[in-house]
């Protein structure tokens, strides 16, 4: 198995209806080849974890650069895995655009770029599992 962690800009302003069409594809695009993950998307930036078996998921990516709706793609990670972190997840979804910079610890991480923060893949694996570890599944806003 092989996890792969992206980061991209999107092509246009998204909206909720573009997200949700989105993420229905992702969703039924990945049931059937057996990928699972998560996105994390804030005003136009996506953080995404791929994760399956290695064809399916450098299958999937292979896609996902050749989409129009993504620029500037970037692999934060890719490496084997021996378990996946969202095994039951076909897509997880999380918009962060909704939260308050006012609050005490405030990242604004995606909108900056991961890459502006020269995070290393541990790093950025951290992020992602918090992400999981707390539950977020499918929350658009």
């Amino acid at each position: 198995m092989i996890e792969i962690i992206y980061e991209s800009r999107g092509s246009f302003p998204f909206g909720p209806d573009d997200l949700h069409a989105m993420l229905a594809q992702a969703r039924q695009r990945n049931e059937a080849s057996g990928v699972t993950g998560v996105i994390l998307y804030d005003r136009g930036v996506f953080l995404q974890v791929l994760e399956g078996d290695d064809l399916a998921v450098e299958a999937t990516f292979a896609r996902i650069c050749r989409d129009p709706r993504h620029r500037n793609l970037f692999v934060l990670r890719r490496a084997p895995i021996a378990q996946r972190s969202f095994a039951d997840w076909r897509m997880g979804f999380l918009s962060v655009s909704a939260s308050p910079k006012a609050l005490a610890g405030f990242s604004d991480f995606l909108h900056a770029g991961v890459l502006g923060l020269d995070l290393d893949a541990g790093s950025v694996a951290r992020i992602v599992h918090a992400v999981r570890d707390r539950g977020f599944r499918a929350a658009i806003r």
